[in-house]
């Protein structure tokens, strides 16, 4: 049985005009969860454009975004993490002429943030094409982790290093 992504957010059609589907590819630096580097993440979904350029690299006309990154980078899987929903606050404007959006993190939905995983292909298009809201009604939920994997994972490392100290 395929669970579709609108199936658990609930999100009424009169409110799609409110909100904007954000995919992200993976940064360079790997960061995927909030706990790991807030900082670099923020920065990574919320880039609008690159000093220098003319073209906005993402855009986000509406006043909520949902964010998802790629899970896997070079690949360019078509599984994507759910990092979490963002009220859009405006613009900020760099001295260098780089721009990101003053994104803060809202409380909607977050019970499901780093732990949903969801499938999308997109085709091939400008960078800052809107993906359509509308998309959360197929797009097929693929897992919905019991934690977070990043503490998953740190709970993971600390173990095998706890039974490492104990053999030796």
């Amino acid at each position: 049985m395929i669970i579709y992504l609108n199936e658990i957010l609930n999100l009424k059609e009169s409110e799609y005009a409110d909100w904007t589907l954000c995919l992200n590819n993976a940064n360079k630096e790997q960061v995927y969860f909030f706990e790991e580097n807030k900082t670099r993440l923020i920065e990574h979904i919320s880039w609008k454009k690159h000093s220098n350029s003319n073209t906005s690299f993402r855009t986000i006309p509406t006043k909520y975004c949902l964010h998802f990154l790629r899970l896997d980078r070079d690949q360019k899987l078509n599984q994507l993490l759910f990092l979490g929903t963002f009220e859009n606050c405006g613009i900020n404007k760099y001295d260098d002429g780089h721009e990101t959006y003053k994104l803060q993190h809202i409380d909607r939905f977050s019970h499901f943030a780093e732990r949903l995983i969801v499938e999308f292909s997109k085709k091939q298009g400008p960078k800052q094409a809107k993906i359509n809201i509308s998309n959360i009604e197929t797009m097929p939920v693929i897992s919905i982790l019991k934690k977070n994997i990043f503490t998953s994972i740190n709970l993971l490392r600390d173990t095998i290093k706890y039974l490492y100290l104990l053999r030796n």
